[in-house]
């Protein structure tokens, strides 16, 4: 996959790094409850900026590299987190940096993935701890069955 595995972050070594500072630097309302969560089940969240998403936003495999789609760099069949204006996350590409939550972001999407080996019920109890802490209006579940959404 030509990712170095010392370069990626997981919730361990987020937890890790907060410890060793013996502080955590708030960033984002949203985003302070997610790691919270985080840490507390290793279910690894992604918290992006919602006023820069757009309205359909798509998670399923990739068709492949192509000059116009914004995706020359995925790889055919990789899943990427998309919308109208190009990729928001795909693992070869990461996150799109000017969509990720900042400190005067005013809505948040927030991705919840589920680790592989992860307790179904592991998975399940974060998403809905998430929810019900974030306390958002509408809840937008991208999978295999259900890959497209509206957000807006």
């Amino acid at each position: 996959m030509n990712v170095k595995p010392s370069s990626v972050s997981t919730p361990l070594k987020q937890a890790l790094r907060i410890m060793r500072r013996d502080a955590y630097r708030p960033i984002h309302p949203v985003v302070d409850v997610c790691m919270e969560i985080e840490y507390s089940t290793l279910c690894s969240f992604q918290v992006y900026d919602g006023d820069r998403i757009g309205h359909s936003v798509v998670y399923g495999p990739a068709d492949g590299p192509g000059a116009d789609d914004g995706m020359q760099n995925v790889r055919p069949g990789e899943l990427v987190l998309s919308d109208e204006h190009g990729i928001i996350h795909s693992p070869t590409c990461g996150n799109g940096a000017g969509r990720l939550v900042g400190d005067t972001s005013g809505a948040a999407l927030v991705r919840v993935l589920r680790i592989p080996g992860m307790a179904a019920d592991t998975f399940t109890g974060a998403v809905d701890e998430a929810a019900r802490r974030l306390s958002a209006a509408d809840v937008l579940v991208l999978s295999a069955d259900s890959p497209t959404g509206k957000c807006g």
